[in-house]
C-alpha cells in the first residue's frame, strides 16, 4: 500500500468536513470578486487550472478541443483513416501549454444514468461507499456492471442535508469508448459526461486505477516558488524587524542621552537656585541692617556731650550699647525721641564709677524697620 492510499482517505474526510462548514460558499464568493479586479490576462493564466484537453469520438473520427472556463475550443481533428498515427499527431499539433492539460474523455449523457439522491451532510465523509450502497436502490445495474461517480450539487446546512447527483455508466459502453481512442487511451485521465446544454457535468468515471499518471513537476514548481515566497516573506519580515530593533535602541540611547543631559539641566538649575537664594538672602539680611554710618549719626545727634560708649552691639534688629554718663537715667527719654530706633530700656541698674564720677549703663533699643529700608537707600550713592 503506497503513501498516497493511506493519505487519500484522510484527506477526503477532511475535505468533507470542510465542506459541511459555510466557508467554501465565502471562498468562492471571495475567490470570484479577488479574480474580477485583475487583468484579463491573469485571468487566463489563473484559468490554467480549471482548462483541459477534452476527447469526442465523432464516428471514426477523434475531436480534440480545449476547454477553459466553461469554453471549448476545438484545436485539431483526428482523421479514424489514420488512428495509428493519432499520438504522433497530437504531439506535434500540440503546444507546450496543452500539452500539460489533463486529458479527458467526453461521453453524451444519453449513455448515461443520472439519479438525485438526497442524503445528510455527515454521509459526505463516505460518500463513494454511500453511493455505491444506494446504486442497487436506485439503478437496475449491479455494482460490478457499471462506473459510477457522484456530484454534490447543494448543502443545505440548516437542515444538515446534501443533494448529490449520482453518475452511473454500464462498463461495456466506457470501455467500448476507450477502445475506440486508440493509442490516446493510454493517456486518458478521465472520462466526464456532457450536459444537455453542452457544459460538463463535473464528474471523472474512469476508474482511478485506469487514469494515466500526471506529472507533478507544475506542482514541485508551485510548492518551490510558494517555499521561495515564504522565505523572502520571513527574511524581509525579519529585515524590518531588525530595522525597527535598531531604531527602538538608537531611540533609547537618545533617550538616554537626553535624560543625562536634563538631569544635569536640573542639577544646574537647582545650583542656580540655591546660588540665587543664598544672594538673595545675603541681600535681604544686608538690606535689613541699618547703615552703621546713619546709626552713628544717630546716637551723636540723640546722647548728650557728657557720654561716651564703651561698647556697642548689633544683632540683627536690636541695638545694646554700654557706657558712662552724667545723666544715665535721663537717656531713655532722649532715645524716645530717635527716628531710628525705638524702645529703647536700660538693660540692669545704673552704677556709678568712682573713677570717672559717672553713671555707668547698658541700654537697649530696636531698629525701626521701615526707617532702616529708608536709611539704607539713602546711604546708596
Amino acid at each position: 500500500m503506497s503513501v498516497a492510499d493511506v493519505i487519500q482517505p484522510m484527506l477526503l474526510q477532511l475535505r468533507a468536513r470542510y465542506a459541511q462548514t459555510a466557508l467554501p460558499a465565502f471562498f468562492a464568493w471571495w475567490w470570484g470578486e479577488l479574480r474580477s479586479l485583475l487583468p484579463a490576462g491573469w485571468r487566463q493564466a489563473l484559468a490554467a487550472e480549471s482548462a483541459s484537453l477534452a476527447f469526442t469520438v465523432v464516428d471514426r473520427d477523434v475531436r480534440v478541443e480545449e476547454i477553459r472556463s466553461g469554453q471549448r475550443r476545438e484545436v485539431m481533428l483526428l482523421i479514424g483513416d489514420q488512428s495509428t498515427a493519432w499520438q504522433e499527431q497530437l504531439q506535434r499539433g500540440l503546444t507546450d501549454a496543452l500539452r500539460e492539460l489533463p486529458k479527458i474523455l467526453l461521453l453524451p449523457s444519453a449513455v448515461v444514468l443520472r439519479r438525485a439522491l438526497p442524503l445528510p451532510l455527515a454521509a459526505l465523509e463516505n460518500l463513494r461507499q454511500v453511493c455505491a450502497f444506494e446504486l442497487d436502490r436506485q439503478t437496475p445495474f449491479k455494482l460490478d456492471q457499471v462506473y459510477f461517480d457522484s456530484l454534490v450539487l447543494r448543502r443545505d446546512l440548516v437542515a444538515k442535508q446534501a443533494h448529490v447527483e449520482l453518475v452511473v455508466l454500464p462498463r461495456a459502453v466506457l470501455d467500448s469508448a476507450v477502445v475506440s481512442l486508440g493509442s490516446l487511451a493510454t493517456q486518458l485521465n478521465g472520462v466526464d459526461v456532457m450536459a444537455d446544454h453542452g457544459a460538463l457535468l463535473g464528474v471523472n468515471i474512469l476508474p482511478s486505477e485506469r487514469r494515466a499518471a500526471r506529472g507533478h513537476s507544475q506542482l514541485y514548481l508551485n510548492l518551490g516558488l510558494a517555499m521561495v515566497s515564504l522565505l523572502l516573506v520571513l527574511i524581509g519580515m525579519s529585515a524590518v524587524l531588525e530595522n525597527r530593533l535598531q531604531a527602538v535602541a538608537a531611540m533609547e540611547a537618545d533617550v538616554d542621552e537626553q535624560r543625562t543631559a536634563a538631569r544635569l539641566t536640573a542639577g544646574k538649575r537647582e545650583q542656580l537656585g540655591q546660588a540665587a537664594e543664598a544672594a538673595n538672602f545675603l541681600a535681604e539680611q544686608k538690606r535689613l541692617q541699618p547703615s552703621m554710618v546713619l546709626m552713628l549719626q544717630e546716637l551723636t545727634h540723640n546722647l548728650p556731650d557728657d557720654t561716651f560708649l564703651e561698647r556697642l552691639n548689633v544683632s540683627k534688629a536690636e541695638l545694646s550699647i554700654t557706657g558712662q554718663s552724667a545723666k544715665a537715667a535721663q537717656l531713655v527719654k532722649r532715645m524716645q525721641d530717635s527716628s531710628m530706633l525705638e524702645s529703647p530700656a536700660l538693660n540692669g541698674p545704673i552704677q556709678p564709677d568712682g573713677r570717672t564720677g559717672l553713671d555707668r549703663f547698658t541700654l537697649t533699643m530696636h531698629f525701626i524697620q521701615a526707617i532702616g529700608d529708608s536709611t539704607n537707600q539713602g546711604a546708596k550713592p
